[in-house]
């Protein structure tokens, strides 16, 4: 059974296989995280050229899933890394409120998490 989004929010469940080959060798982690409001901003998906608003109550996969636009997911919650998507550019910082990305990662601003990070306003635009 699949959590609609307002169910899911706040709980983050990733499972790891730590090694396929071998049968049981599942690692379940979990973890509960907030889900954090911000400004809202503009994301724009380079690929397609689409431009979405995003509110700021609202996460950048919410707006995605709202619009029908589908990019893999598991946790809504920055753990998983199923989400991890590539920046192109942003005229804004970035809020990295995830637990995946290294710090290194974050400071350079190359990925972002759309599940739970967002933009500090203005644009970002992202290869989507």
């Amino acid at each position: 059974r699949r959590l609609r989004p307002e169910q899911a929010r706040g709980l983050a469940v990733v499972v790891v296989d730590a090694d396929r080959r071998r049968a049981g060798a599942v690692q379940r982690v979990e973890q509960f995280v907030e889900q954090k409001t911000g400004k809202a901003f503009d994301l724009k998906l380079a690929r397609s050229g689409i431009t979405l608003r995003v509110p700021a109550q609202v996460s950048p996969l919410e707006v995605l899933e709202a619009k029908g636009i589908a990019i893999p997911y598991l946790c809504r919650g920055g753990a998983c890394g199923q989400c991890e998507t590539r920046v192109l550019q942003s005229d804004s910082s970035l809020e990295h409120n995830d637990v995946w990305l290294s710090d290194e990662v974050k400071a350079c601003n190359s990925h972002f998490m759309p599940c739970i990070s967002r933009a500090d306003g203005g644009t970002l635009i992202v290869d989507l």
